[in-house]
């Protein structure tokens, strides 16, 4: 994972790193989607034994006539919340109903030792570049 040059989002959150290898799911057609905000993305995420790394793994629902090769992976902490872990999926989407949909898998992990403590919750949205269409879900970080 590396932190390079590429611009923070609006809203703060911090460049992580970016994911290449993504998994392209089966069609789905008609898309299930109903609104021109994005479905929120589905988010599993697991401590390693020493309690250092989170490994996440997640799926999100990408327009079909969009070609997707990587996704930009942010992070920012949550102003209310000391364990939870703001998680944002980049990913520059028409603001339209699409007609199919792909789920695109992937995982990576997080160190957390900059964090200072444990973090109990991620909060993980599909981030456009306008919030206001951005769906999130939240997520416990489960341990071994």
């Amino acid at each position: 994972m590396s932190t390079d040059s590429k611009t923070n989002l609006s809203n703060g959150a911090v460049f992580f790193t970016t994911i290449n290898a993504l998994t392209k799911g089966e069609l789905i057609s008609p898309s299930t989607q109903t609104t021109v905000a994005p479905l929120a993305p589905i988010i599993s995420a697991k401590y390693d034994e020493a309690l250092t790394t989170v490994t996440v793994s997640g799926t999100v629902f990408i327009d079909a006539s969009d070609a997707v090769a990587s996704l930009d992976i942010y992070l920012a902490h949550q102003i209310l919340g000391a364990h939870t872990q703001e998680l944002y999926i980049a990913y520059d989407y028409k603001e339209v109903i699409p007609t199919s949909l792909y789920p695109y898998n992937f995982s990576f992990e997080m160190p957390i030792q900059s964090h200072g403590h444990t973090i109990k919750t991620l909060e993980s949205y599909l981030w456009n570049i306008d919030p206001i269409s951005s769906r999130g879900t939240e997520t416990t970080v489960q341990k071994v």
